[in-house]
């Protein structure tokens, strides 16, 4: 007996996989709304201490190099992406694993601060560098509340 495969274009009805897709698109729509506004943010913070006359100059070991906008956008956006596709390998496993990813991502914020402080240049540089290090460990936080959060509408 011959039988054969039909494919179809038509999404899935089946309710494990319309969850599943809801579930990714929630994180989805969470993920790029927060690293979004963490980019702006630190984008306006970058604008701000240049405004100011902050020298982004740093230098660790014999190195010296400047810190543009497009390196606070791209860092900001990579650490977040990197954030999420942990998010949606975790999100299968429930509740309790997007929370101990917000506790690493706090952390991983917190102790990547590190790396701004350790170098050589302007204390402003170094702090407002820090702050935003902060601000996207706060949006990915925030991120995952909401979408482990079943109560809370999206937009």
């Amino acid at each position: 007996m011959i039988t054969s495969t039909l494919t179809s274009t038509q999404p899935s009805t089946h309710p494990a996989v319309q969850i599943s897709s809801q579930k990714d698109r929630r994180l989805l729509t969470v993920g790029a709304a927060a690293v979004s506004a963490a980019t702006a943010t630190n984008a306006v913070l970058y604008a701000a201490a240049r405004a100011a006359g902050v020298n982004y100059t740093l230098t660790q070991g014999s190195t010296t190099g400047l810190i543009h906008l497009h390196d606070v956008v791209s860092l900001s956006v990579f650490t977040f992406a990197v954030g999420l596709a942990a998010a949606a390998a975790a999100r299968p496993l429930g509740r309790p694993s997007l929370r101990a990813l917000q506790i690493l991502g706090a952390v991983i914020a917190v102790a990547s601060i590190s790396m701004d402080v350790s170098v050589h240049g302007a204390a402003t540089a170094r702090v407002s560098l820090a702050a935003m290090h902060l601000v996207v460990g706060a949006a990915y936080v925030a991120a995952l509340r909401m979408v482990s959060s079943p109560a809370t509408p999206l937009p």
